[in-house]
């Protein structure tokens, strides 16, 4: 075998070509702007979405640091990720859940939830099943 194999093809061809470097980002569809908008606007979480099926809906999954799951989308449908006020609500619902889930970020302007550990005492603390990741250091 000419230096390839089933692991290491020796041309390998990208995925995607919007993102190679040059690509005329006018040329990228409206799932591959949505997508990078989700990803710039949750970040430092990571956004994991589905490729769209044949009527352009998709959905996606937001994973923590660590890559568990915190929050799944419903499916999205064009008509809502192509008008800006309702893919914000899209991007206010995973903040929203992330931020109960206890990885917010004050970067997102959500109200962070406060953890018990600052108000009670702590031999009432409820830590050992709390899901705040303040809680958890």
């Amino acid at each position: 075998m000419d230096g390839a194999s089933l692991l290491y093809p020796s041309n390998p061809a990208p995925l995607f070509d919007a993102t190679l470097p040059g690509a005329d980002p006018a040329e990228a569809s409206v799932y591959q702007l949505t997508c990078a908008r989700l990803d710039e606007q949750l970040a430092p979480l990571k956004v994991w979405p589905t490729l769209p099926d044949r009527f352009g809906r998709f959905s996606f999954t937001l994973l923590d640091r660590c890559g568990r799951i915190l929050y799944r989308s419903p499916a999205l449908r064009q008509a809502l990720y192509r008008e800006e006020e309702l893919l914000n609500g899209v991007i206010a619902n995973a903040r929203l859940a992330a931020t109960q889930a206890g990885q917010g970020f004050p970067s997102w302007g959500v109200v962070d939830i406060a953890c018990p550990m600052y108000s009670m005492p702590a031999a009432q603390l409820p830590c050992a099943h709390c899901r705040l990741l303040k809680c958890k250091s």
